[in-house]
């Protein structure tokens, strides 16, 4: 009782489990599963494999996935999250937790969506939406930075700063404190992942933020004045 119990803390912690496909602070790492699907993890993410003769699925723990779907019409590749299941017979899928909801981009292929209190939605290819519990929250087109994570980039069009920080955190170690006013500033631009030193440089020389190196492992972002 005493292990189940700390097991699910661990999970309920955004922790890795027994049997987790996982990636740690700044690492990014591919995998092809035992269908010949391809997953991809964005750095700080975790994913539950349930992979056997009869189910094909995910559990996005936490984090950001990829993932190409192997084709197969009997067994549909269902993606599990906090919010609700994503399901697709093949094709290519973007799933990302975001701080409103969880973000799913069918960047070439058509989904079922299911949102746990809601009705289900079909996607259609090339559409990027954000969902919670109860539905759909906002429909886009597909842009092309969505996956820009995979070659170390991240790509930024008039997003408020509070959006970048949370993207910049998993390749980070230490405290990131942001000030809320500060975090409504827009941003456009294109910051190297793997480099979050030179981001937050160029952010502080383009935007009017002051950002405050306490020591490598805290740093504070305040608006200017």
């Amino acid at each position: 009782l005493l292990g189940v119990g700390l097991i699910g803390r661990l999970s309920n912690a955004g922790l890795v489990l027994p049997g987790d496909i996982y990636t740690g602070t700044a690492e990014r790492r591919s995998w092809t599963l035992a269908d010949g699907s391809q997953l991809d993890l964005n750095a700080r993410s975790a994913v539950t494999p349930y992979l056997d003769e009869r189910q094909r699925r995910l559990r996005l723990r936490h984090g950001e996935l990829l993932i190409t779907v192997a084709q197969d019409l009997h067994r549909p590749f269902q993606i599990e999250t906090g919010q609700g299941w994503i399901q697709a017979s093949a094709g290519k899928l973007l799933v990302r937790e975001e701080a409103q909801g969880v973000r799913l981009a069918t960047l070439d292929a058509v989904a079922q969506l299911s949102p746990r209190g809601g009705s289900t939605y079909s996607i259609e290819p090339r559409k990027s939406v954000l969902f919670d519990r109860r539905g759909v929250l906002v429909s886009d087109p597909v842009r092309a930075e969505q996956t820009a994570w995979l070659d170390g980039w991240l790509e930024v069009h008039n997003q408020p700063l509070a959006w970048v920080i949370e993207a910049i955190r998993p390749y980070r170690r230490g405290i990131l404190r942001l000030d809320p006013v500060a975090g409504d500033v827009r941003v456009n631009g294109r910051y190297p992942l793997d480099d979050s030193q030179q981001t937050l440089e160029l952010l502080e020389n383009s935007l009017p933020i002051s950002i405050a190196r306490h020591s490598e492992y805290w740093v504070s972002i305040t608006l200017k004045g």
